[in-house]
Order: structure tokens, then sequence, then C-alpha cells
């Protein structure tokens, strides 16, 4: 028995106020429970009942070797990057996996904080900018 893969966003839909000749926007926090896409802790939806009282939180808002914090907005498009790469990870099962649960995303978000920070000591401002000559 197969599941369909859970989608990033969910179908569009027309935001209030907007202009009829705009199309739709994307719903890209589908998968947050009190709080939302731009927020500096993203506190994850359960993915089953028995998490439910003990919501996994993200915090984007972590010190950086230099004393700020990611959420800095010279960091904006590094941070987007790393926004949509995790929310791809919860969203988007490949044939290997299925999306990944809260405390799998908790635990891959730790290893990503670390590649940020040593990215943003080496001076690389994006994920593009890393080859296997640098790691």
């Amino acid at each position: 028995m197969s599941s369909s893969p859970a989608p990033l966003s969910s179908p569009p839909q027309r935001s209030p106020g907007r202009a009829p000749h705009e199309k739709h926007v994307r719903v890209r926090d589908w998968f947050l429970r009190d709080s939302h896409w731009d927020d500096a802790h993203w506190i994850l939806a359960p993915t089953s009942v028995l998490r439910e009282d003990r919501p996994v939180i993200i915090r984007w808002d972590f010190t950086l070797p230099d004393g700020r914090r990611f959420t800095h907005r010279g960091f904006a498009a590094l941070l987007e990057s790393a926004r949509q790469h995790l929310a791809s990870l919860r969203a988007a099962p490949s044939r290997f996996r299925s999306g990944c649960g809260g405390g799998s995303l908790r635990l891959y978000f730790g290893c990503l904080r670390t590649l940020i920070r040593w990215m943003i000591q080496e001076h690389l401002p994006r994920f593009a900018d890393l080859d296997a000559a640098l790691i």
C-alpha cells in the first residue's frame, strides 16, 4: 500500500485583498502550529497524537560565531534557503524515506545549524558555494 507524498504547500488560494489578475499565493507553513514561515521559532505541528504534548521547536535565531543571529537581515537569502530545505524534508518523501517527523527534523536541523555556522565563519553566503574541495 503506497501513500501519496504530502505537498510542500496546500492548493493555491487567493489571498484577501489581492487583485484578481494576481495568480495565487502558496501556503508554505502548513506544517507549523502556532507559528508562521517568517517567525524566528517554528513550532512544528505534530505528526501523531502521541506527540501533541511535546512540540518540536526549530530556533532560527541561533547565535553565529561573530555574535550575530542567523535571523539578521544580512543572512536573509541563506535563511530562506535553509527554511525551504527543511520544509522539503518534512513534506517531500523520496523513494528512500517518508517525510520527516518532528524529532528527525530537529536532529537534521542540528546538523544544518552546524553547517551554517561554519559557512558564515568561512564567508560562504550560499549553499551553492559549497563543493567537495571545501568540505
